[in-house]
């Protein structure tokens, strides 16, 4: 990698990764709820991804489940140690059960607590063979819930009520902890060639998309492209790379066949939870990838079942938006600092 960022194109995601660049990794998945495992009459799809309808129970799927409990069972079918979190305790010690202590660790932890966080990554340096921490997937988030509190609208003439930002407190605050703790642990390590220090952002379609009816969650979203943009300048000074994961609708095996079905006729095109998988392993075996947005979708998208988002560079130098950029780079540099 690099130790400035530049865009020379997009991602090859047709390229089969090396697998066994996750041999003795350590690896962290933190956990936490996603949108789409909830059933059909507690979504509105003339609202969009992650919102779900004013007072529905959004049936949380935890990290330790779907797609987190996919990351995990890959990674350590490929030789890394995985230390992962989730608020569903029992789920969590069943696969750690299951997959055997010697490859993997849960944690419980609530991610919006900077303490339960600390108490993650300290696990994961105590209990990995390799003592480091290489990759860290920030995996949690949480949908629409309730509705959203910034659009409820209340009688002018009342006194207005504040509204509640837990989903910018799991999503966004939550991620910047896990962003601030991988830089710390990831700098105890050496930089060797069986080493990295690589950061996935999980983010949304939401976060490249305009996603109507859920403002506070499309905020989450959009702010930790956004943080990914900013850090692929200054992150790879210390060696760190970062990329941002944008899971569509995702088809999960929670989700009934006639929840499946409306969604359909809704227009809506199933990606798979295998393809955010090979989309994280793509990630994950190539030193090369950094500051670079991937969408995980449907096959009439991309055969590959995820794809470079192609968001976040512009190439054409002259673009007045480039000017703006070229003189941030002069005013500001891109050290760390």
């Amino acid at each position: 990698m690099s130790a400035v960022y530049e865009y020379t194109g997009p991602v090859d995601c047709s390229v089969v990764p090396d697998k066994t660049q996750c041999s003795g990794k350590s690896v962290i998945v933190t956990g936490g709820r996603f949108k789409i495992v909830v059933p059909f009459g507690a979504i509105d799809p003339d609202v969009g991804v992650g919102c779900v309808k004013n007072g529905a129970d959004p049936s949380p799927l935890l990290g330790a489940n779907g797609m987190g409990e996919a990351y995990v069972r890959e990674f350590t079918k490929n030789g890394a140690f995985v230390t992962y979190c989730d608020l569903n305790e029992e789920k969590g010690k069943a696969i750690e059960t299951e997959l055997t202590p010697e490859k993997c660790c849960f944690v419980k932890c609530d991610v919006s607590s900077w303490d339960d966080q600390v108490q993650l990554f300290a696990a994961a340096v105590t209990k990995s063979p390799s003592k480091t921490v290489d990759i860290v997937i920030a995996n949690a988030g949480v949908g629409g819930g309730a509705g959203d509190p910034i659009m409820a609208l209340e009688d002018p003439f009342s006194k207005p009520t504040k509204p509640s930002m837990h989903i910018i407190d799991i999503n966004l605050i939550g991620s910047m902890y896990t962003f601030k703790l991988a830089i710390h642990y990831f700098r105890r390590g050496e930089q060797t060639a069986d080493r990295d220090r690589c950061f996935i952002f999980v983010g949304s379609i939401a976060g490249i998309c305009d996603n109507l009816g859920s403002w506070e969650y499309s905020t989450s979203k959009w702010g930790l492209r956004g943080l990914m943009r900013t850090a692929r300048r200054n992150a790879p000074h210390q060696g760190i790379r970062v990329s941002y994961v944008a899971p569509a609708w995702i088809r999960t095996a929670i989700q009934t066949q006639e929840t499946l079905e409306k969604l359909g006729r809704n227009g809506v095109e199933f990606a798979s939870v295998d393809s955010a998988v090979r989309c994280v392993m793509r990630i994950s075996c190539d030193k090369s990838i950094n500051g670079h947005s991937f969408v995980i979708c449907s096959a009439s998208v991309s055969k590959d079942g995820f794809r470079d988002a192609e968001e976040d560079d512009r190439t054409d130098e002259n673009h007045w938006l480039q000017k703006i950029q070229r003189t941030v780079f002069r005013a500001r540099g891109d050290a760390w600092s």
